[in-house]
């Protein structure tokens, strides 16, 4: 526990970013189930239960509580507009809907499934609790404002940081939020001070994250500390490929039919790439759209689509970070598309006539069913490694990651035939890869063909120098023969 706390917790937790309370949850598994995976599973599992459930008491705490629907269609049936039970279907129907589809979304398998992205689960828990305790504090009167609620955010959103870094966007979420739905008129000099002391452990966070959280030793034969790079060298090429993740994000939310571990999205090296022109032009339209949301005074819709903008900030990859995308990316920003489906079904609902609304219902109703099969159907792909690196290796046939974990898998079921043809199939796509390479040599020293092992030895240590393992197969090979 004490070297969580020092710069040894980089390498023993093989972690390249500073997140000690996920590790210590780990601990805590450990301490309770040993290697048993269900209750690593059960845990990630009540995490995003408690999400869910954190997401109906924050709504419903929100102003999102107390919308009142538009009756000013002409279409609508209700004699008493002003029905307090028409009112309460509406404002209690919000916070259900965005709770349910957030915890059904097929999205969501990867972050609860993989047990090691637990750090999404607890980051967005803690991440929720801290919007939770901001609200109770700010609804309260000046005179009776209990400021331990404050303290109890600020403390709760520390966590969330020391989970994973996503949750540095707290402070704009809520300074979004306030601008969307704060009614009060309050001076800019108040604002400043309720902001004050979340953007200060954010500044501190930051500072600390390059100097004193700074990772140290080597991991993977590489040094932690070095600085990563652009994927692909370059700065624009990189802006340019996750404006296309930034819609492909989009779509996967609406249609999460073809889900993968491992995506591969072709580099643009170019602004004026049709598929970059059409994304630029598609992303603009939704933020412009939801400004002019904002200025009609539709800003329950106009609140989510500028959040999951701004929660998808830290991934990307204006600071590299070492990866391109994958699905759990989206666990934050999944709530604002849930806010929105849960607001446009919502409003469909109640305000519309009988055969109508019955319709709208129905969708509803499909939705769930889809959401919950679609998700059981992804849960079974998670079986176990053989079975998702299967299933990647048919969504993403170029991926190299899938292919190499696909060949970890039969090598360590001792299929050894089957993890040839996939090492070869990693090296066909990127022949610098000295763990394939690594591995080719093992199969090859196990099968006495000792030649070939010296050759893919020799070509592993050529590019990583470091690889330990490589150089030991090779001096096993050269002793025997």
């Amino acid at each position: 526990f004490s070297k969580i706390f020092t710069k040894e917790y980089f390498s023993l937790a093989y972690e390249k970013s500073y997140r000690p309370i996920c590790t210590f949850s780990f601990f805590l598994d450990y301490s309770l189930w040993k290697l048993n995976v269900f209750g690593w599973h059960l845990t990630n599992l009540s995490f995003h239960i408690a999400n869910a459930i954190l997401i109906y008491f924050l709504l419903l705490k929100s102003d999102y509580s107390d919308r009142r629907p538009d009756y000013s269609d002409k279409t609508t049936d209700y004699t008493d507009k002003q029905s307090p039970f028409i009112l309460h279907t509406y404002t209690s129907s919000i916070p259900l809907v965005t709770a349910l589809l957030f915890a059904l979304h097929p999205i969501q398998t990867e972050a609860v499934n993989g047990v090691s992205f637990r750090e999404d689960l607890i980051s967005f828990f803690f991440f929720l609790l801290a919007f939770l305790f901001y609200l109770m504090f700010i609804q309260k009167t000046k005179q009776r404002r209990n400021y331990l609620l404050y303290f109890a955010s600020c403390i709760s959103f520390i966590f969330a940081l020391f989970s994973k870094e996503m949750a540095v966007t707290f402070p704009l979420s809520l300074v979004l939020y306030d601008c969307c739905f704060n009614k009060s008129k309050l001076q800019i000099k108040y604002h400043v001070y309720r902001y004050s002391g979340y953007f200060f452990i954010t500044i501190l966070y930051l500072l600390g994250r390059y100097s004193l959280f700074k990772p140290s030793g080597y991991l993977s034969h590489s040094e932690l500390s070095s600085p990563l790079n652009y994927p692909w060298g370059s700065f624009f090429v990189t802006i340019f490929t996750m404006v296309k993740v930034f819609v492909y994000y989009i779509f996967v939310l609406f249609f999460p039919l073809r889900l993968s571990l491992d995506y591969v999205m072709r580099p643009s090296t170019s602004f004026f790439e049709w598929e970059v022109i059409v994304s630029i032009i598609f992303l603009m339209f939704i933020l412009i759209l939801s400004v002019k949301l904002y200025q009609y005074n539709h800003r329950e819709i106009s609140f989510p689509i500028i959040y999951f903008f701004i929660t998808l900030v830290p991934v990307s990859n204006i600071i590299p970070f070492g990866a391109l995308m994958a699905e759990r990316y989206l666990y934050f920003s999944a709530l604002g598309f849930c806010i929105l489906l849960g607001v446009c079904f919502a409003k469909n609902i109640v305000c519309s006539q009988t055969p109508l609304r019955n319709f709208w219902i129905f969708c509803l109703s499909l939705l769930f069913i889809f959401y919950f099969l679609r998700t059981m159907k992804r849960n079974r792909d998670w079986k176990n490694d053989l079975t998702i690196w299967l299933k990647t290796v048919a969504t993403s046939p170029n991926s190299v990651k899938a292919h190499y974990n696909l060949g970890i898998s039969y090598f360590l079921k001792g299929l050894d035939h089957e993890a040839i043809t996939e090492f070869e199939k990693v090296l066909l796509i990127k022949s610098d890869h000295d763990n394939a390479h690594m591995y080719l040599g093992i199969i090859s020293e196990k099968k006495g063909w000792y030649e070939k092992a010296i050759a893919h030895y020799k070509r592993a240590l050529q590019i990583q120098p470091r690889n330990s393992i490589a150089r030991s197969g090779l001096a096993d090979s050269y002793y025997i023969t």
